[in-house]
């Protein structure tokens, strides 16, 4: 329940003596944010006319799909009376009414649905069609305004509600309606309605062709300053290239460049700016360099400027013009020192300047790097560069200093991996040069803390079972200590006995309505609320507690990938402590997601269930329709082929791709062929990790190559950055599944010993 304020009754010493209250003047203690208890989520109770409200909904949805129209429309109506969801019981029962030829009832049910709602943009749509569908394109007018999308009365500003697909299909029917209308000047306000609409509508929808229609009906009928110009061709280009869409783009665009040369500024970057960057990402960089650096030139100052400067020294660098690259990553960081790009261009101009061999000047730059933006995100990656360099090269004393500045960052923040990444190896070669007992033990010490202090990723397991091959009594106490913390953990409770939510969020629109829609069972439609609710960049937004609020929420909602997803991303901002009042983050963080599915597919195979829920989590963050760049598809992230191969073997025939989204059949083949790799290498996980992503054939090829590597080393050097983060990431997700729902050692097994030995051994035992 949402704690009321104490206020003072008449027998309060405030309300006793006003005057001297006025008189000290003493302020209202502050009471801190609101509390909901999990009684206030709980399902109505059997005398709450919601409940019966909730009731009738259900059975209402189920007559429609009977075809019993007249039946649900009687069900509606008792939920309207009862008060349950009155927004979205408005909007079906308008629906329902305008289907039954009731259009006077149905304008007034939607025309009730009140501003604040998800729902009043739709409604408002709603009333102007069904204006127009019979013949008052005025009164769809009044609804719909001159431009933009609806507003209510009085309203001046855009409605935060809407989505952006309800400016377009609002612009679409304003359209249709100054045309039925016929007035001056309608023919004229529709052919803009009908520009907006093709400057801003980049999917092949049905509105983008009647768009495109439209203007080639009216164009002979309107002067010709309103002909799409320069400006709606970039404007266009803008909407493409957030959608992707680079070939049109370039289509688009490539015919205008002299225009674009004489262009006002804005419009002439923009304009650069989208071609050079469709360009780019086509890797015609011969084509793209030009124009890009002509935005870096001529923009103004401003994101595009910057953005065009990155990608036009990226161009001249994979055009192998290392000189003038350099240069320009160099200038990015002098030009815009307080843009997160800065220690991008350093690092950059570093990574060339090693890659010619120059490894003094690569040097120079990642310290200055290191030292002119020690929070950038790029910092730790040239520290490990020049690391990594030293190691490599024989030369492990050069790379103690650089480890010790990689390892000196902050732990829980957006560079952990680097800093933990540096722990680790500056541990691993301390031991390696260690000349006495006080530099074993110093080393060792190292490592045990690091294991200690980090049991959930990848460079703390690591450092566990590195630990075990030099001293295993160490180890075997290190292990201890965090069998007694994962018994903390287990008996700390899931979900806290109140969550702590933060006043704007509950006072949010979406938010109420959610809340009571899960009490009457509608969990698919309060998950449309919640988003509402959360807003954009949710993890920057908001608390952590009201995070993990509304992250409960979306799991009664029964949606673990938005559920889980919040919190993966503020956990890259900041990673929280292992501790027993951190549990009910990191098990929303980390859900047992479709677990029941996971261990039936998994029930026959040596290895964990564990491991593959870190995996399907890692892959498809538990959305079962997913659909990747490459076409990997479903839960486990299947590619079409991989996945009829396997399924070929399993005795299952599949004939269409969208057979893939269901939960059960996706991940019963992902963990088949899982398991096929799995045998390949010998049980060597690591090794299955990076073939699931990459590939058997490809780590065939760098077991080939650098198999005489240790774990350790060869998981650095996977040529494919994908890979080898991929590796950590899962490796370090099955490591958080296991010490927050497993048993027996709380690490999991990994085989760091030379990697082609390990794929003829086992996996070791617990120290």
């Amino acid at each position: 329940m949402v704690e009321p304020l104490d206020e003072p009754g008449d027998d309060s010493p405030l309300a006793a003596d006003d005057q001297t209250t006025a008189a000290l003047d003493v302020p209202e203690p502050d009471p801190g944010p609101p509390v909901v208890a999990a009684a206030d989520l709980a399902p109505f109770g059997p005398d709450d006319p919601r409940a019966a409200g909730a009731r009738a909904y259900r059975s209402a949805m189920g007559a429609i799909e009977l075809g019993d129209l007249a039946g649900a429309l009687a069900l509606l109506d008792e939920a309207h009376a009862s008060g349950f969801a009155p927004a979205l019981v408005a909007w079906r029962r308008g629906d329902l009414l305008k289907r039954l030829d009731r259009g006077e009832e149905a304008e007034a049910a939607w025309a009730s649905i009140p501003v604040e709602s998800r729902l009043w943009s739709e409604a408002a749509l709603a009333r102007a069609k069904l204006a127009l569908d019979e013949g008052r394109p005025n009164g769809a007018l009044r609804v719909l305004g001159d431009s933009g999308a609806p507003r209510p009365e009085g309203h001046t500003g855009p409605d935060p509600t809407a989505a952006p697909s309800i400016t377009v299909r609002a612009d679409a029917l304003r359209a249709d309606a100054l045309r039925a209308r016929g007035a001056e000047g309608d023919v004229n306000a529709a052919y803009r309605a009908c520009v907006r609409i093709w400057t801003s509508e980049a999917a092949h929808t049905s509105a983008l062709a009647e768009s495109e229609a439209c203007l080639a009906e009216l164009r002979s009928q309107v002067p010709a300053d309103l002909h799409p110009g320069l400006p709606e061709i970039v404007a266009r280009a803008s909407a493409l290239g957030a959608a992707g869409v680079k070939g049109e783009v370039i289509d688009l665009l490539t015919p205008q460049l002299d225009a674009l040369a004489s262009a006002e500024p804005e419009v002439a970057c923009t304009g650069h700016y989208e071609l050079g960057r469709a360009m780019h990402k086509k890797r015609r960089y011969t084509d793209s360099v030009p124009v890009l650096g002509s935005a870096a030139e001529h923009c103004p100052q401003g994101e595009t400027r910057i953005r065009s400067h990155y990608l036009w020294a990226q161009g001249l660098q994979r055009r192998g013009r290392t000189t003038e690259a350099i240069a320009a990553w160099t200038s990015l960081a002098d030009r815009y020192p307080e843009h997160s790009y800065a220690d991008d261009g350093l690092f950059h101009a570093g990574n060339l300047w090693a890659d010619a061999g120059n490894h003094d000047e690569a040097a120079r730059v990642y310290l200055a790097a290191a030292d002119r933006f020690p929070n950038g995100d790029m910092v730790g990656a040239g520290m490990w560069g020049v690391a990594w360099s030293a190691l490599r090269d024989g030369r492990p004393s050069d790379a103690l200093p650089w480890l010790e500045r990689q390892a000196a960052g902050d732990s829980r923040g957006d560079n952990r991996g680097r800093v933990l990444q540096g722990r680790y190896w500056l541990a691993r070669t301390q031991l390696e040069l260690a000349a006495d007992d006080a530099q074993i033990a110093a080393a060792t010490d190292a490592l045990a803390q690091l294991a200690t202090d980090e049991p959930l990723h990848w460079y703390g397991v690591l450092s566990l079972w590195r630990l075990a091959e030099v001293d295993e009594e160490r180890a075997r106490l290190v292990g201890e200590a965090t069998r007694v913390a994962r018994a903390e953990l287990e008996a700390a409770p899931r979900e806290p006995d109140g969550f702590v939510v933060e006043q704007a969020f509950l006072d949010a629109p979406g938010t109420a309505e959610a809340i009571e829609l899960l009490r009457g069972g509608l969990a698919d439609e309060a998950g449309p609320e919640l988003r509402m609710a959360l807003g954009a960049k949710a993890h920057e937004s908001w608390s952590w507690e009201t995070l993990l609020f509304a992250s409960h929420l979306l799991e009664l909602a029964d949606d673990p990938h938005r559920s889980h997803h919040i919190l993966r991303l503020a956990f890259r901002e900041r990673w929280p402590e292992l501790t027993a009042e951190t549990r009910p983050l990191l098990a929303h963080a980390y859900p047992l997601a479709f677990h029941d599915q996971i261990r039936e597919v998994t029930a026959d195979y040596a290895w964990p269930a564990m491991t593959f829920q870190g995996l399907v989590r890692e892959e498809s963050a538990f959305s079962p329709a997913i659909k990747s760049w490459a076409g990997a598809m479903g839960l486990s992230q299947l590619m079409w082929p991989t996945a009829r191969a396997t399924a070929r073997k399993m005795g299952v025939r599949l004939s269409r791709r969208s057979e893939l989204n269901d939960p059960r059949l996706n991940l019963d083949i992902g963990a088949t062929y899982f398991e096929g790799l799995h045998s390949r290498w010998g049980g060597h996980l690591p090794l299955a990790m990076a073939s699931y992503n990459a590939g058997p054939g490809a780590v065939g090829k760098w077991v080939d190559a650098r198999g005489s590597y240790e774990l350790d080393s060869w998981v650095e050097t996977i040529p494919y950055k994908q890979t080898r983060l991929y590796v950590k990431r899962v490796t370090s997700s099955w490591q958080t599944y296991h010490l927050l729902y497993g048993d027996g050692f709380p690490y999991v097994p990994l085989r760091t010993g030379v990697v082609r030995e390990a794929v003829a051994g086992t996996d070791p035992a617990a120290p």
